[in-house]
């Protein structure tokens, strides 16, 4: 949905040399030959359009097919991606591309609005057009669109990961033949759009089925190597904020496109505000100087691993590859697959932060911004957590899985293995003033294993309810969350059939139960990447000792789990009498749960008045974890 943003979307005016001149850039325009100028007004904007257009093509391009502006306001166009209701005024589309009256998203050249009695901001509702044109053509760098007022006219230009560009004519006697010359090299540039064209996109195709359209693209990629390939069938999945970290993502499950030995499904196109690529790959995960800050089940996307078939002869290496020494887990697991080879996406940069961009001076938190459920406890309370009153379990770093040392030496050498230790009281040394950082995206990841994992029904197994109490905390406010964290087991969190998972959520939310703030800085436990690097241990570590059993294997419906609220009979909602006594049988086991912790904390409490933050052995380590988690 589009939201207007006066410092994203608002108007920035050109003199009418400055916008010939950007015209220009794209690509050599004709001179006009017309001595007379075209009849533009408020009340026919279209008959003079198609006029001009009609004489651009006779004289200087007369093998392209006619452009044809229509009003359209009356007609809702098809073949958006986002299925927009919007319906632009005007539209322009070259002549086969029209079909009684209307035409498709992909195909459009020109989108423009005609201001109507008590429209407050036909500015606003001009830019929206231009922003869903945009999100329906990945091959257009910059589109054309218009607005239309009782007092006169203004030429658009939506530039891609820049802004809205215009230019005002007021309907005068004395501006005629200004604006017929503007609107010349306008129509011009939407028959030839030259540089405002995406060179990368060399064809587009629509596939009608049964009323929905698809754009189709064959797009020409160069590798590191500037070999161009080419990738014929990709079809638009996903676009966001044309006008900021303009995003597209492309797929072909089917491509036979194979880059580096491995096959090339899905393409991402995205340009930072900079016009310069976002090269997430090397900032995001090995340097960790971009912050994504907004991780959740929506900006996340998995291809389907059946698809995925491992080399049987082993991966391909070579030693002048960028990033050699990085690997993930899938070549961790099966050397057959490539080093870098892996199953999951992230999408949607829209709020991502470069921090290799920043001095010192301006390395300092930013506005707080997430999805609510899945954005950090500290961001949601735009500052670290507050030192608990009680005593508070800090577990040990996790010990490195053999095989993920061997890939992984320096990090294994970074955070070695620790005992737990018993927090006690606040550091006097802090180990960095607080900030946004990758670990509160670390930590939206956990929210967003545990949203899934609350919501999946195996396939062949009985349906189960899900307890309300932990959805209701899922969605409450940081302190909400923070409950759950401290008690994430609760009866029925997951099928039953699932229940194994149980452990690894445990195990991920005793990483997340004490904030890096807490801690000295000498403490390895609050570096900055550490609650992603305990994560990555105690994950791989769980795939390994359950990977031969049957809960592995299972297919699985995404949210397909109900959420039972032992009130619901109370407003009538018909439930049966079995999910009745379920869902106030697993509230009451809830109670019990956190009603145990508290005492098990309060007895600590006790036992160790005067304690201060120290180690303390494996042994005793083990047998303070089982007493709070009993």
């Amino acid at each position: 949905m589009f939201g207007f943003n006066e410092a994203v979307h608002g108007l920035k005016p050109l003199t009418t040399q400055k916008f010939l001149d950007f015209l220009e850039s794209a690509g050599p325009i004709p001179k006009n030959t017309l001595k007379k100028g075209f009849n533009f007004g408020f009340e026919d904007f279209v008959t003079p359009a198609n006029k001009l257009a009609a004489h651009i093509k006779r004289k200087h391009l007369p093998t392209r097919s006619l452009l044809v502006f229509n009003n359209t306001g009356d007609t809702r166009p098809r073949g958006h991606l986002t299925d927009t209701e919007c319906r632009p005024d005007y539209t322009a589309a070259f002549d086969e591309n029209w079909n009684n009256g209307s035409t498709f998203w992909p195909l459009m050249q020109l989108v423009g609005e005609k201001a109507s009695k008590g429209d407050n901001s036909p500015e606003q509702t001009a830019v929206s057009y231009l922003h869903y044109l945009l999100l329906a053509r990945p091959d257009l760098r910059v589109a054309q669109g218009l607005l239309t007022t009782k007092k006169g006219v203004t030429l658009l230009l939506g530039i891609g990961g820049v802004g809205v560009r215009s230019l005002v004519f007021p309907w005068e006697e004395k501006k005629k033949k200004e604006i017929s010359e503007a609107m010349f090299a306008f129509i011009y540039r939407l028959y030839d759009p030259g540089e405002f064209a995406d060179e990368t996109y060399v064809k587009t195709t629509l596939e009608v089925h049964e009323q929905v359209a698809t754009a189709i693209y064959d797009i020409r990629i160069r590798t590191n190597s500037a070999q161009a390939i080419e990738c014929l069938g990709f079809r638009s999945i996903y676009a966001s904020t044309p006008f900021e970290t303009r995003t597209h993502v492309l797929s072909n499950p089917f491509s036979e496109v194979v880059v580096d030995g491995k096959p090339l499904t899905v393409i991402k196109d995205q340009l930072c505000r900079s016009n310069t690529r976002f090269n997430e790959e090397r900032y995001l995960r090995f340097e960790l100087n971009v912050l994504h800050r907004d991780i959740s089940k929506g900006n996340i996307m998995i291809t389907d691993p059946e698809k995925r078939v491992p080399s049987p002869t082993g991966a391909s290496t070579s030693e002048d590859r960028p990033h050699k020494n990085i690997c993930f887990i899938k070549h961790i697991r099966d050397e057959r697959y490539d080093q870098h080879e892996t199953s999951v996406l992230l999408i949607d940069f829209n709020h991502a932060e470069i921090l290799e961009t920043k001095t010192d001076a301006d390395n300092k938190k930013t506005f707080r911004t997430g999805t609510p459920a899945f954005i950090a406890r500290a961001v949601e309370n735009n500052g670290a957590l507050p030192f608990p009153k009680d005593l508070r379990l800090v577990v040990g770093i996790p010990k490195a899985p053999r095989a993920y040392a061997s890939q992984h030496p320096k990090r294994s050498e970074d955070f070695p293995p620790s005992s737990a230790t018993i927090l006690s009281e606040m550091p006097d040394d802090h180990p960095h003033p607080w900030r946004h950082d990758v670990d509160h995206d670390s930590e939206s990841v956990f929210w967003v294993f545990l949203y899934w994992a609350m919501g999946v029904q195996p396939n062949d197994h009985p349906s189960e309810p899900s307890p309300s109490g932990p959805w209701s905390d899922l969605t409450g406010s940081w302190i909400a969350r923070d409950r759950l964290i401290r008690a994430p087991d609760t009866d029925g969190v997951v099928h039953s059939f699932l229940r194994p998972l149980v452990s690894l959520i445990v195990d991920l939310s005793h990483i997340l139960r004490c904030d890096g703030s807490w801690l000295p800085a000498s403490d390895k436990r609050s570096s900055n990447g550490y609650v992603g690097e305990a994560f990555q241990r105690l994950i791989l570590e769980f795939l390994e000792d359950n990977k031969d059993k049957d809960f592995m294997r299972e297919k699985l419906k995404i949210e397909e789990r109900r959420s039972i609220d032992p009130m619901i009979w109370l407003l009538s909602i018909p439930i049966t009498k079995t999910e009745q006594r379920l869902a106030e049988e697993q509230a009451r086991a809830q109670k019990r749960k956190l009603a145990e912790i508290e005492d098990a904390e309060e007895q600590d409490r006790r036992q160790h008045p005067d304690f201060a933050t120290t180690s303390t052995s494996q042994s005793e380590d083990d047998e303070l974890e089982d007493d709070e988690e009993d």
